[in-house]
């Protein structure tokens, strides 16, 4: 049985958030968010998705190895939606230090921050989606024996 400090567990569960990071981090490198900056809307989406793809890509496989017991394994779905909306909570948090601190302007009215969070959780409910109809097209969900 592998373990918790298995690499390809990491890998498996974290590849799309790290592409997400890396072009959020391109995108302010090279000043796409001032020439398209509707990219932002789209990013948080893929924020959102990408977080809730990763937690239920790490927990599923934990569940798997015996690592960590989610019974019933329906639950690591609205897990993953919870951990998104958290995170996408955190980078709200982030970009109101960085606006404090540095004074950068990111968040420039409430309405942008509270549009930011919704699309942050509805990227993570369209990951449930796409993953409870993969699911059930796969044949996962079963009956079980009473």
């Amino acid at each position: 049985m592998r373990s918790l400090f298995d690499p390809v567990l990491w890998v498996r569960g974290l590849w799309l958030p790290a592409v997400v990071f890396l072009v959020h981090y391109a995108a302010g490198r090279f000043h796409f968010y001032a020439h398209y900056p509707d990219i932002d809307r789209v990013l948080h989406f893929l924020g959102g998705f990408s977080i809730a793809f990763a937690t239920s890509e790490i927990l599923t496989v934990l569940n798997t190895r015996g690592l960590l017991v989610v019974q019933p394994s329906w639950v690591i779905l609205p897990i993953s939606v919870s951990n998104a909306a958290l995170f996408a909570i955190l980078w709200e948090g982030y970009e109101f230090v960085l606006n404090r601190v540095y004074g950068v302007h990111i968040q420039t009215e409430l309405d942008d921050t509270l549009y930011d969070l919704f699309l942050g959780v509805a990227g993570a409910l369209a990951c449930w989606i796409l993953a409870s109809l993969f699911k059930c097209c796969r044949g996962s969900f079963t009956r079980q024996p009473a």
